[in-house]
């Protein structure tokens, strides 16, 4: 098993290449990973694993720091796309990689061998609490009350490959994120339990975010978060649609867009991702 750690946004990834390995070998490496996780310094993020596809470059699976799998990560990938590159497994800028939720594009743009402009294609989002998923008899589920600690929160549900929880609110220096993170994450709602969001709106292009990750916590970046909450800002009629949204956290500026099919896109600027 060969395994590096990189880092992208002072967050550390493990990237484990098991490409042409048997189906077997990649389960034990699985099972290995799972109880490791679980031992972490709390600096890793989780284990990007790399296995081949039929459809795609690679098949990427990201496993979160707490054993559970994360489905898909704008950062966990921008990691894979500077090791593969590295690596010499492609001289492309542009590729399929396989998720657990479809197949999906990345390109980017090469400075100095530095990654630049990477845009990750994350297709259509969706407000079907099935596709979620949620225990939830409704079609959608956008502007809805939920209780937390006897508080109500207005809430919109979507996914964008993987789910989140979405809350607009009129000042985010409010929010305690390490305190209401958690219980909105285990929602009774949400059977695999849910990313959460609250953004507060600066103006029709720039929200300010405090992110919750599923089995990670308190993130500084996440991409597809940000999707997300441009996508719940939309649908919820607290967005107009623009050509682009920036959305900013503690620790960096994301930048989402979306295209003449409504596909939207993570678009990074440039970050630089370093062996550790």
């Amino acid at each position: 098993m060969k395994t590096i750690e990189m880092v992208v946004n002072n967050e550390i990834y493990v990237i484990v290449n098991v490409l042409d390995k048997s189906n077997k070998k990649i389960s034990k490496v699985k099972e290995y990973i799972n109880l490791l996780s679980k031992q972490l310094d709390e600096n890793i993020k989780g284990f990007i694993v790399l296995s081949n596809s039929d459809t795609a470059l690679v098949k990427v699976e990201i496993i979160n720091r707490d054993g559970s799998y994360g489905y898909l990560s704008a950062n966990g990938i921008l990691c894979a796309a500077k090791y593969l590159h590295e690596k010499k497994y492609t001289g492309s800028t542009s590729f399929d990689i396989e998720t657990s939720h479809g197949n999906r594009n990345v390109s980017f743009d090469l400075k100095n061998n530095e990654i630049k402009n990477l845009n990750i294609n994350l297709g259509n989002g969706s407000t079907n609490p099935k596709k979620i998923p949620m225990f939830c008899e409704k079609n959608i589920f956008i502007n809805e009350e939920i209780l937390v600690d006897n508080k109500k929160y207005c809430v919109t549900a979507v996914s964008v490959g993987n789910s989140h929880l979405v809350s607009f609110v009129d000042n985010i220096k409010n929010i305690d994120i390490q305190e209401l993170g958690p219980k909105m994450e285990c929602y009774y709602l949400f059977p695999e339990r849910v990313n959460v969001e609250f953004a507060e709106i600066l103006n029709e292009k720039n929200i300010r975010a405090k992110i919750w990750e599923r089995g990670c916590g308190k993130a500084k970046s996440c991409g597809t978060a940000s999707a997300a909450i441009v996508y719940a800002g939309i649908v919820s009629g607290k967005l107009a649609l623009e050509d682009e949204y920036i959305i900013h956290t503690d620790s960096e500026i994301q930048r989402v867009s979306i295209d003449s099919d409504k596909n939207l896109h993570i678009v990074n600027s440039y970050h630089k991702v370093y062996k550790k």
